[in-house]
């Protein structure tokens, strides 16, 4: 038994399967997580409530295994597109340029589900590892202000798991520098204007695939792989300066198309950086879009609901709700 209170000497780390729910730990990543990442991982109890004759409370059963998690990152250049990976599928790729490539995901308009399945291990403290398999993603949320890093977060679901794994003697994190707020841009094409770069003090970007994270069935205590239960959903929130023409937009039910770009200041390679974009083609702002009422410098929450869909850059004629670009040194995911 080993403390698990000193953080410190936690990690987690992760693999690609090659059948859901069968663990591989052959060849796992680091990731560089942050100390409120989430992971929920319980088997439900099976309440006995008979009559028997007695006031004491019979003990349960087994139910439901669950297993949740929400991994945050400061943005990792170098391990985006495995993340990518994991959440989209299969890239397709272009390159090379200046010995860099270029990766492209594009929204699901088809099939049961896109996602990958991992095997994950959490190291909780200094105690063993807890090792989770049949992981998916489900949701992305990419955020950042003026002044620190940019955050990614990941979220999802696994099939089960199992405590007491040994844990690993050596470390490895990425040595690249994260994201942060001097490397965002977020470029607006309004239908009635000239496109232009929106300054902002915060955003938030985020995708729900919208599976069905619960999708226990008779026959087995645990979940079978998630599917589709409807439409994914996209938003994109930013806090900016007041500005009335976002005001009278929602009002006009104007659509814009967004691309949110995040630069790395180091070369994926040669002199070819880091690069996240994430193309949006239809957007449309809420309708209750407004500006506050007061004495000092007004700001404003502006949120776009970008899952109508368009054509993007890569999708040709095919509507989708968005396009996920990124490059680095890799020269495709499988």
């Amino acid at each position: 038994m080993a403390v698990s209170g000193l953080g410190q000497d936690g990690y987690a780390r992760i693999q690609k399967e090659t059948t859901w729910g069968t663990g591989l730990t052959s060849s796992m990543t680091l990731l560089p997580l942050l100390p409120d990442s989430t992971f929920d991982f319980f088997v439900e109890d099976i309440e006995n409530a008979n009559v028997i004759s007695s006031r004491l409370k019979q003990l349960p059963n087994s139910g439901r295994t669950v297993v949740k998690f929400a991994l945050k990152m400061k943005l990792p250049f170098t391990l985006i597109g495995a993340l990518l990976n994991l959440l989209f599928g299969t890239s397709a790729d272009a390159g090379p340029i200046d010995s860099a490539y270029t990766h492209t995901w594009l929204t699901p308009v088809s099939g049961e589900r896109i996602s990958k399945s991992f095997t994950m291990q959490v190291a909780f403290g200094g105690d063993t590892a807890v090792q989770f398999v049949g992981c998916m993603f489900s949701s992305l949320k990419i955020s950042g202000d003026n002044k620190g890093q940019i955050v990614i977060e990941l979220s999802g679901v696994g099939k089960s798991f199992s405590t007491g794994v040994s844990r690993i003697s050596s470390f490895t994190f990425p040595s690249a520098i994260p994201g942060n707020f001097a490397m965002y841009n977020i470029n607006i094409d309004p239908a009635d204007a000239a496109a232009f770069d929106q300054l902002c003090n915060s955003f938030e970007f985020s995708l729900d695939l919208n599976y069905d994270l619960e999708r226990f069935k008779g026959g087995s205590p645990y979940t079978y792989q998630p599917v589709f239960k409807g439409i994914p959903s996209m938003m994109l929130k930013a806090n900016i300066d007041a500005d009335k023409q976002y005001r009278e937009a929602a009002q006009a039910k104007t659509l814009y198309d967004h691309v949110l770009s995040i630069t790395s200041t180091e070369y994926a390679a040669g002199t070819t950086p880091y690069k996240l974009e994430i193309e949006i083609p239809k957007a449309k702002l809420t309708p209750e879009t407004k500006i506050p009422y007061g004495n000092d410098r007004l700001a404003m929450d502006i949120e776009f609901d970008c899952s109508y869909g368009a054509a993007t850059t890569g999708s040709s004629s095919v509507p989708v709700q968005g396009e996920f670009r990124n490059v680095d040194a890799t020269a495709a995911y499988a």
